[in-house]
């Protein structure tokens, strides 16, 4: 997910070119390795039915090691700090995906000013802080998530169909970088998905979705 907020800021980077594939091979192999180192570490302390009984596996994992208090303290830490980098890149991102939208003209331009000290987009900063609060007052994290996953793969989806539009319809465009076509087509499917199977779990919340995104359009054209 790194290297997916790297691809929103790429103008501001030198030689992006070079620097984009080159995360993404580092941040992708680092997190296959991580993933794997874990799920070895689970399956050397777990028995295969613990494994499918726990719903924290983590914990349950690095209790015989830790202790008890080992495990409800130290476990929930670490994944507090393994946010961190999470966090980090979408603050990063999604301030600047508001300037450069408002700058262009998209959004109101007050939205498009630049600290003089800092050189940092503060008032959009400052905007999706507010709404990221707003977003955490009903405390519920699990539907949250489920609502920003789903109307994230609706882009997700756009933008890979743009993809292969621009594909088709550009063939002769500069790419420094170029993605085997068939890439964006699976990813398409997926995106399909992802987006139609909430509709049959949580048809209100989903509808509520699209409703808030179609209500954005004239918000746009507004602007």
């Amino acid at each position: 997910r790194q290297a997916g907020f790297l691809l929103h800021v790429l103008a501001i980077f030198l030689s992006s070119h070079r620097v984009f594939p080159l995360a993404v091979k580092i941040a992708m192999g680092t997190v296959i390795f991580a993933y794997m180192l874990a799920n070895l570490a689970y399956m050397s302390l777990l028995s295969a039915k613990e494994i499918i009984d726990t719903t924290v596996i983590a914990v349950d994992a690095v209790r015989p090691v830790l202790g008890v208090a080992g495990a409800l303290y130290v476990m929930p830490l670490l994944v507090a700090v393994s946010t961190f980098g999470a966090t980090n890149g979408a603050t990063f991102v999604a301030g600047r995906q508001t300037f450069a939208a408002a700058r262009e003209g998209s959004f109101p331009k007050f939205l498009a000013v630049v600290h003089k000290r800092w050189k940092t987009p503060i008032t959009s900063l400052i905007v999706q802080s507010l709404i990221a609060i707003f977003y955490l007052i009903p405390s519920d994290i699990g539907t949250l998530l489920d609502i920003f996953s789903f109307a994230a793969w609706i882009f997700y989806g756009l933008c890979f169909v743009g993809l292969i539009v621009l594909r088709f319809r550009e063939p002769h465009l500069e790419r420094p970088y170029k993605v085997f076509i068939f890439i964006p087509v699976l990813m398409i499917l997926a995106s399909l998905y992802l987006v139609i199977a909430p509709f049959f779990d949580d048809p209100y919340s989903s509808l509520y979705v699209t409703a808030g995104i179609i209500g954005g359009i004239p918000v746009y054209f507004l602007f």
